[in-house]
């Protein structure tokens, strides 16, 4: 069996999945009242907490150190679940901690699958993980290495913030 499994070309899908960032606001629209002394300018939310979106449409929420699924659109995700690797609304995120303005380690969990069939998952497993931020607050990309039964990669994937 352990041979079956190294002879499968695994590829890791960080399962990092839309988080959103409330509070980005727009000022490119004139709202036609003069004057007033303050500030302006956009303001640009750098904080991971709140719904992000893949391009799939599954999304995921995060808030604090943690994140969850919050919607599961893809056959691979749907594939976990039915064979118990993962759960509805399961955990994806884990001990997030800031390390830069732009920038996160932790834990993300991924769904391993044969390349050759790419929407059956062999497994599911945490990887440590690093999250960057775009610099307008607007996307992340999650990447991960990680090694499972003989093979080696990266995961990487680009959530956009969900509004």
């Amino acid at each position: 069996m352990k041979n079956v499994l190294k002879a499968f070309g695994v590829i890791a899908l960080v399962a990092i999945i839309g988080f959103s960032m409330a509070g980005c606001k727009n000022d490119d629209d004139d709202d036609g009242g003069g004057g007033g002394g303050g500030g302006g300018g956009n303001t640009i939310n750098l904080s991971l907490n709140g719904t992000w979106e893949s391009n799939a449409g599954t999304q995921i929420n995060i808030s604090g150190d943690t994140g969850y699924y919050t919607r599961m659109t893809t056959a691979l995700l749907q594939d976990a679940i039915n064979k118990g690797y993962i759960s509805n609304y399961a955990q994806v995120f884990r001990s997030l901690r800031n390390t830069g303005i732009y920038t996160w380690s932790g834990q993300c969990l991924i769904i391993i699958y044969n390349t050759k069939t790419p929407n059956v998952a062999v497994t599911a497993m945490w990887i440590d993980c690093t999250i960057t931020m775009s610099t307008n607050g607007q996307t992340i990309t999650v990447v991960g290495p990680w090694t499972y039964q003989g093979s080696s990669g990266t995961g990487s994937y680009t959530w956009t913030r969900w509004q």
